[in-house]
């Protein structure tokens, strides 16, 4: 768990960032440390951690929204905002901590953007009707030359 946080650091480093590298240590060990040894494997392999709460799924992200889940699909995005500047990992330590022990006060103090559920409306749908037409436009075309 050490030589993570510790590489971990050393990246930070290689991208210039040494004002709060330290923090971002510290704060990575300790997330480490409260996960189990399948989620820190999760955390050190693709960088997020999964928590099946009592009805959703949640993905927390180091340097985005949470993603909300519910039966594999998404369905939402949720924000807890920290009320001082802090380590991506700090804010995850929150989040994984308030949703394992209190899943109810973490709906009621996070902000949930629910999805539209429609990603390919009618605007979409238009797009791909003309894309359509232009593409039957130019195989017309070149068939007509050859």
């Amino acid at each position: 768990m050490a030589a993570a946080a510790q590489s971990f650091a050393q990246a930070l480093l290689a991208f210039g960032v040494d004002s709060s590298a330290e923090a971002r240590v510290r704060a990575r060990e300790l997330l480490l440390s409260i996960l189990s040894p399948q989620e820190r494997h999760e955390m050190e392999t693709s960088g997020v951690v999964r928590i099946r709460g009592k009805v959703y799924s949640y993905v927390l992200l180091p340097y985005a929204q949470t993603e909300i889940r519910k039966n594999g699909r998404s369905i939402a995005w949720s924000c807890l905002q920290l009320s001082i500047p802090a380590p991506a990992d700090d804010r995850m330590i929150a989040e994984y901590l308030i949703l394992k022990n209190d899943e109810a006060l973490y709906w009621r103090k996070a902000n949930v953007l629910y999805r539209s559920g429609e990603e390919f409306g009618i605007g979409v749908l238009f797009l791909i009707a003309f894309d359509v037409a232009l593409l039957t436009n130019l195989l017309a075309e070149v068939f007509r030359i050859i």
